[in-house]
């Protein structure tokens, strides 16, 4: 047989008499799988997928090197999931690629030097929900799928969960197409088969994800025909919406032990509940938000959301205080369908909108300012624009709209989406050829955009103080003459560089801006990036003092067991609080972040256990109080939707 040219993705033709369904074809240079698609045409012309497989020595490397991590897991204590305060010990932590959201990070093993992935789950207040997020983290640490990064150790603390994952150093699917000059619609077919792949194993294993994104997907590494595989898991997300479900009419947090709301504040207990519901930070920018599916959408729209910045991003502020009302909107759904069919369902809607990306170069309800994105999702506003869908097939435009489904029920599930003719064809019927340099620099934009938002917010998040945050918006409300919501780029830099950002600013110009070159600007929504600031200065925050707390704990216990049982329960005896508060980098701390000083808060504490009768203190109670007595910003009107 003879193989025509062939794409990065492993779209090729291949010319050969009597291949069948399903046949399997194998080289003897890098022995990859070639699998028949499609019957051979009158010319002889058949259509295959190309699965690249490894010499047995490179496959009794990688074998050697999960073994040994499986190994020293399991023999280490034989616990289910070791101490977290392991993890500095075994691993080198270095910063995650832009892309990655808070409390991700490169782990690299201190005596194999091979790399890893760290990702730490914010744990959910209720214990039950706890165990449910441990059964999670085994199951997908039990999984053994191609097409989904392996979860290689758990560790645990009282805050959280860390997950060492294996690492997968390709890059995006965004890095991977703008990489390159040509790119087909049948080239889009086999990523999406590739991610409904991932998934379909998830879904088999009881798993959902509930808002993949593209960033979800990474190649395992650089190589031409890496493995794509699924290196998010959506926890965050499942935590998010069992914090909201305790505090919005479940089980109260004030009945924790320890929490200092045993004295009841009323209407103020109540709303600093709202703050001890872990945020789930993806929602907060709105290149990510243009992928959720009305379910998880429309819970953000109206203020009703879980934060009070997410509030003043999408409602914007009536005359008062923002506060946020913690929505139980979606738990609502999950009430009429269980937790794994819902967020199942949110998948395939997903799964609808990154295929509507990769075949124009922009998401179906796309637009300048989060609330509107949100807006267009919950009205299921999208359409095949003439201009950039005249050369897409006509299956393309099906699956798409198969999956972009308001009833959860009638969207294409992604266990069948496989069957799809778009999708088992790989894309058949579509023109041949390249899609239209439009596509190109849609896609461009786009990722810029995208790329925009997570570095500013990730950056800011640690070089503002108490305020700066408040004063950025301001200044970007100011600039906005139209109050439309949104401005340039250019103009964000301009407002960086005035209040004294110029390195954030300058990395904007020189690593996005000319790097991904576009003839045209990309749009920041203000609302939204300073919303996800003061997300990430509390997510920061709460670490700092969880360090801290942890190192106090432990000289205070002594050390050896009592320090281990000190760092499993989070507790600190009551009478040693006011010596915690006192430490110079708690005060630092406290100062930092404009939270009460540390006698007010000894103060308030201590009284709050004396009326309760608890002489110990729960770090994620302190914690919450910590960011609750945080001042919250102020009234700014003149925001428009």
């Amino acid at each position: 047989f003879a193989i025509l040219p062939q794409s990065q993705f492993g779209v090729a033709r291949l010319g050969c008499v009597g291949a069948g369904m399903g046949q399997h074809f194998c080289s003897l240079s890098h022995n990859p799988r070639l699998n028949v698609v499609k019957r051979p045409d009158a010319d002889g012309v058949c259509q295959f997928d190309y699965m690249p497989t490894y010499s047995q020595a490179e496959q009794a490397d990688e074998l050697e090197v999960f073994e040994a991590a499986q190994m020293i897991a399991t023999d280490r204590d034989n616990r289910s999931c070791e101490r977290s305060s392991l993890v500095p010990a075994l691993f080198d932590l270095h910063e995650s690629p832009l892309q990655d959201p808070p409390g991700t990070y490169v782990a690299v093993h201190r005596t194999t030097g091979v790399a890893r992935r760290l990702v730490v789950v914010r744990k959910p207040r209720s214990p039950e929900m706890q165990d449910q997020l441990r059964t999670a983290a085994r199951r997908l640490q039990s999984l053994r799928c191609e097409g989904v990064a392996r979860v290689l150790e758990i560790f645990e603390d009282s805050r959280a969960l860390s997950l060492v994952v294996e690492e997968c150093s390709g890059g995006t699917v965004f890095d991977r197409i703008l990489s390159r000059q040509y790119f087909a619609e049948q080239e889009s077919a086999v990523i999406i088969r590739h991610m409904i792949q991932s998934l379909s194993f998830m879904h088999h294993c009881g798993l959902a994800h509930g808002h993949p994104s593209p960033d979800s997907f990474r190649f395992q590494s650089s190589e031409a025909h890496a493995t794509l595989k699924l290196a998010d898991f959506g926890l965050e997300l499942r935590v998010h919406g069992w914090d909201l479900a305790m505090t919005s009419g479940g089980s109260s947090p004030s009945k924790s032990p320890g929490c200092p709301r045993h004295c009841g504040h009323g209407d103020a207990a109540a709303a600093a509940a709202a703050v001890i519901a872990s945020p789930c930070l993806q929602l907060y920018e709105a290149c990510r938000v243009a992928f959720c599916a009305p379910e998880i959408a429309r819970p953000l729209l109206g203020g009703n959301c879980s934060s009070r910045w997410l509030a003043h991003a999408d409602e914007g502020p009536k005359g008062s205080e923002v506060t946020g009302n913690v929505s139980n909107s979606h738990m609502e759904l999950l009430e009429e369908m269980d937790l794994f069919a819902a967020l199942a369902a949110a998948d395939a809607w997903s799964v609808g909108a990154i295929a509507f990306l990769l075949l124009c170069g922009y998401p179906p309800f796309f637009a300048p300012c989060r609330h509107h994105i949100l807006s267009r999702i919950d009205k299921i506003d999208f359409s095949f624009d003439p201009p950039f869908w005249s050369k897409i097939s006509e299956d393309a435009k099906d699956f798409v709209q198969q999956c972009l489904r308001d009833a959860a029920g009638r969207r294409l599930p992604v266990c069948e989406a496989q069957r799809h003719p778009w999708v088992r064809d790989l894309a058949d019927s579509s023109p041949q050829g390249s899609m239209l340099p439009a596509f190109i620099n849609n896609l461009r934009r786009f990722y810029r955009t995208s790329l925009i938002e997570a570095y500013a917010a990730n950056c800011l998040s640690e070089k503002m103080r108490h305020g700066e945050v408040e004063r950025l918006y301001s200044h970007c409300l100011e600039a906005d003459v139209m109050k439309c919501g949104y401005l340039t780029s250019a103009d964000l830099r301009h407002i960086l560089e005035t209040q004294g950002h110029t390195e954030v600013a300058e990395a904007i110009a020189v690593c996005f801006t000319r790097t991904l070159r576009y003839p045209g600007e990309s749009y920041i929504d203000y609302g939204a990036l300073t919303a996800s600031i003061a997300a990430r200065r509390e997510r920061l925050l709460e670490e700092e003092l969880w360090r801290h707390f942890q190192d106090f704990a432990c000289a205070a216990c002594g050390g050896g067991g009592y320090a281990q049982e000190a760092e499993i329960a989070g507790r600190l005896p009551l009478d040693r609080l006011n010596s915690f508060l006192q430490d110079a980098e708690v005060q630092r701390l406290l100062q930092d972040s404009g939270a009460p000083d540390a006698a007010t808060l000894s103060t308030e504490l201590h009284g709050c256990r004396a009326a309760s009768e608890v002489e110990v203190v729960d770090f994620n109670d302190l914690a919450a109080e910590i960011l609750w007595r945080q001042p919250r910003q102020a009234a700014v009107t003149g925001v428009v939707r």
